[in-house]
């Protein structure tokens, strides 16, 4: 929401104070209303805004920032070029070392592949000997680097 500024609500005090325009632009509306029936409580009004003016304008500008917090940006993170260049191969030879035991689940987890796709590509590592198929000790399926 736009900030209220306090020269613009003066500016309608002075110009059409009596009909309530500086309390409507501050969403003062039932205060407006009443000085629209009374001509500004027939001058009292008028003259006590003319002090409480900057007063009103902060209390305005306050109660907006609360109502309409200001929204969060989003920022989109993309991957490197070379990350999304990357073939099926790379990225799971990527996740492998000695020491790493990959399940199926990992694989497609870690690397956005489709389970067809990275079925595939780990035919064609554990063929071309990159790497090796084994179980662990709970009976699972792993592949480790070779």
């Amino acid at each position: 929401m736009e900030q209220k500024s306090t020269g613009t609500a003066y500016l309608l005090w002075f110009f059409v104070g009596a009909l309530g325009a500086h309390k409507f632009y501050l969403g003062k509306t039932g205060t407006g209303v009443l000085y629209l029936l009374t001509l500004g409580l027939l001058g009292f009004g008028l003259l006590y805004d003319l002090f409480t003016i900057p007063a009103q304008v902060e209390t305005a500008n306050l109660k907006s920032a609360h109502r309409y917090p200001p929204q969060p940006q989003v920022i989109h993170v993309s991957q490197p070029a070379a990350a999304q260049a990357a073939t099926p191969e790379q990225r799971i030879l990527r996740l492998t070392t000695p020491d790493t035991y990959l399940s199926m689940r990992d694989i497609i987890r870690e690397t956005g592949l489709s389970l067809e796709v990275a079925d595939q590509t780990i035919d064609k590592l554990l063929e071309r000997g990159l790497l090796r198929k084994q179980m662990n000790e709970t009976g699972e399926v792993v592949f480790v680097e070779r």
